[in-house]
């Protein structure tokens, strides 16, 4: 017998993963109240999550690149975190990283996150 689930739920999935607005952050947030003692840079998020096949097996979204993000505190971005913008994380990643300095802006680029398919 074979194994699968259907594109429909995995697609489902990677939505509830596509966050409305993205956090540049200098350590792992523990819930969303706490983005607030990380938080570095911020924006909503630009352009729109684009789900496709992965690149090896299964589906992917993926996060579109930002540009001239605001850095709002100096510091070292390890963690980009996407939320809802008012009260939920949906997805947190590491990222190399990279020093900002308060008063200028970011870009970042694409980033996906993968579900493999069932084996």
């Amino acid at each position: 017998m074979g194994k699968a689930v259907p594109q429909v739920h995995m697609d489902a999935y990677l939505s509830s993963l596509e966050g409305s607005r993205i956090h540049f952050c200098s350590a792992e947030p523990a819930d969303y109240a706490d983005i607030a003692n990380y938080e570095l840079a911020a924006q909503d998020v630009v352009g729109a999550h684009a789900k496709a096949n992965g690149d090896i097996d299964g589906r992917k979204t993926t996060c579109p690149a930002q540009t001239a993000v605001p850095i709002t505190t100096s510091g070292v971005a390890s963690h980009v975190v996407l939320s809802d913008g008012v009260g939920g994380i949906a997805r947190i990643t590491t990222c190399s990283p990279q020093a900002l300095t308060a008063g200028g802006t970011l870009n970042s680029n694409s980033f996906a996150h993968t579900l493999r398919a069932v084996t």
